[in-house]
């Protein structure tokens, strides 16, 4: 059943967050007020939290094919983001006091902010080597080309699952795959982590399948609450906490746990249906279709093929000539039709996409270029009235800017 949209407005925003699913609000629900005990008592109230806490570590573990013990919960895929990458190196580090040579992490030019601020932190205070691999023209990021950076002091590789503004696929499982082979002839193990906060809707996370030892996942990108995120951690891999102060979780990632956000994420994943990619994807080529019939000048960023089996079914970033992005999202925004400039993380500060700009595309393309994203409660008439609203929007504002 669709989602009742809100009075006038048309959401296509879907990669920086989405609803949460009325099933996982009702399973939240008795998790503030009836059964609110702290999972790490001993009385009757905690282990009843405790209860729905490996309840929903048994829901995640199902989906992603790993031991509940791999699941650690955090507060987002940032945080996953920062206890993966920062927990690989400070262990490395003190695993490796004595070495002579500092810690080689190898990521990519179209990640996350969380990972690259991350690494760049890490450089200016660990003393941390980062090489930042550029993607192939429509933003791939081949095994071969990670291969031919592994040093031997590589001992993290960090790459994002499905990018956040284009929407592309990388080849996880190949490089997974490389990387174990890689791993056999050194003393060094190189740790493999993904950002898959975008993938889990619609592609398959399994870890046996994508060959991760580390990955990051958000509540917020899979219809379940804000504030509660998770990253798994296979079993052996070697990681230090952020914070300190308790034993929950391995002490990984000490703290009260939030039971009724953990309950949410855990039904959360437990209703995701790739069955809905088809739908979505169907709704994306309306779109675009519809666009390009109106505005033939448009462009879509990154792959060739927008609707190819290695491209997100809701990700779609469009380029608009002559009108400036930002602009544009305003003037929707004032119709009732939510978009982005970029992800959300950075549009706040109207930051240009460092992604588009590591697929070679010069200053206007960026600067007048919107991110479009859809979701399992967008319909097909919001896909219209959103189509037509665009139009009319960028041939008023293309206009304005022709005559100054």
């Amino acid at each position: 059943m669709k989602h009742i949209s809100q009075k006038n407005n048309i959401y296509l925003d879907y990669a920086a967050s989405t609803p949460t699913d009325p099933n996982v609000v009702s399973a939240m629900n008795p998790y503030w007020s009836e059964h609110y005990g702290n999972p790490s008592s001993a009385h009757r109230q905690g282990q009843k939290a405790q209860i729905a806490v490996d309840n929903a570590k048994l829901q995640i573990a199902d989906k992603l094919g790993c031991d509940p013990g791999e699941i650690i919960f955090t507060s987002g895929a940032t945080e996953s983001n920062n206890l993966a990458i920062q927990g690989v190196i400070k262990k490395y580090i003190s695993n490796n006091a004595d070495a002579k040579t500092l810690p080689h992490i190898i990521t990519t030019a179209i990640e996350h902010d969380s990972v690259h601020a991350t690494c760049e932190y890490l450089e200016k205070t660990a003393g941390a080597d980062v090489t930042y691999i550029r993607p192939d023209k429509d933003g791939t990021i081949k095994a071969s080309s990670i291969k031919k950076h592994i040093r031997d002091e590589t001992v993290l590789v960090s790459i994002t699952h499905v990018q956040s503004e284009f929407g592309l696929v990388q080849p996880i499982k190949e490089i997974g795959k490389m990387l174990i082979r890689e791993n056999k002839t050194r003393e060094n193990k190189i740790t493999f982590h993904a950002d898959s906060a975008q993938a889990l809707n619609c592609f398959n996370c399994h870890v046996n399948h994508t060959k991760v030892d580390l990955m990051s996942l958000s509540g917020n990108k899979i219809y379940g609450p804000k504030g509660i995120g998770i990253l798994y951690v296979r079993e052996g891999t070697e990681i230090s906490p952020l914070v300190y102060g308790g034993a929950q979780q391995k002490a990984l990632r000490p703290g009260t746990m939030p039971t009724p956000l953990i309950v949410g994420i855990g039904k959360a994943v437990e209703l995701i249906s790739i069955e809905n990619k088809t739908e979505i994807s169907n709704l994306k080529k309306t779109l675009i279709t519809n666009l390009k019939n109106t505005i033939p000048d448009i462009k879509i960023n990154g792959p060739d093929d927008p609707y190819g089996d290695n491209v997100s079914p809701s990700h779609a970033s469009i380029y608009f000539p002559r009108v400036d992005g930002i602009t544009l999202m305003t003037a929707l925004d004032m119709r009732g039709v939510s978009v982005s400039y970029g992800p959300a993380c950075s549009s706040g500060a109207q930051k240009k996409s460092n992604a588009l700009k590591a697929l070679g595309y010069d200053d206007e393309r960026i600067t007048n270029s919107i991110r479009i994203s859809l979701g399992k409660y967008t319909t097909k008439e919001e896909i219209h009235e959103a189509s037509r609203n665009i139009f009319e929007e960028y041939e008023k504002l293309k206009s304005s800017y022709e005559k100054t």
